[in-house]
């Protein structure tokens, strides 16, 4: 299957079917709109943040998206954070209702993942994301690729994860 699954730029070609994605009804509370997405990346590309947006194709289709960037680390983050300068944050992340329980997810992300180790101080930092306590599918997967929870951390009804540099 990972010869059908690919991850490609959004451009004025593809960017009316990208913004027709939509997640499965039981999953919308956990992630954000497709436009709010997108309007993240440029805000992050404006700022000169290194990361990607990207689509996610399987069989020449977009089936979803995945938002993985690097920022400055807050006072107000989690401690875990606090010694390094820099974090990458997966921002978004889903795939389309219609596309879901195929693997999918599972592949992409990893390609994903491969692809940050391209980025400047990528093998010195972490990568940081928030999961919703109640989105148990989410969390089994992110958990499979290294992910752990930050003890006792929470942000809103979110897990904090975070996978350390090796």
């Amino acid at each position: 299957m990972k010869e059908r699954i690919e991850l490609k730029d959004i451009l004025f070609h593809n960017i009316h079917d990208i913004l027709s994605l939509t997640p499965d009804p039981s999953q919308q509370r956990f992630v954000g709109e497709v436009s709010k997405t997108i309007a993240m990346a440029f805000a992050g590309t404006n700022e000169g943040c290194p990361g990607f947006l990207q689509a996610i194709y399987y069989d020449e289709s977009p089936v979803g998206i995945i938002l993985i960037g690097r920022a400055a680390v807050e006072e107000d983050e989690p401690d875990a954070l606090q010694k390094y300068e820099y974090v990458y944050r997966l921002w978004d992340f889903f795939i389309d209702k219609n596309h879901q329980r195929k693997g999918i997810g599972r592949i992409a992300l990893g390609l994903a993942l491969e692809k940050v180790k391209k980025y400047p101080k990528a093998e010195q930092s972490p990568l940081y994301l928030e999961c919703h306590k109640d989105n148990k599918v989410a969390l089994a997967l992110y958990e499979s690729f290294g992910f752990q929870r930050i003890k006792d951390t929470f942000i809103d009804e979110n897990y904090v994860l975070i996978r350390l540099p090796k």
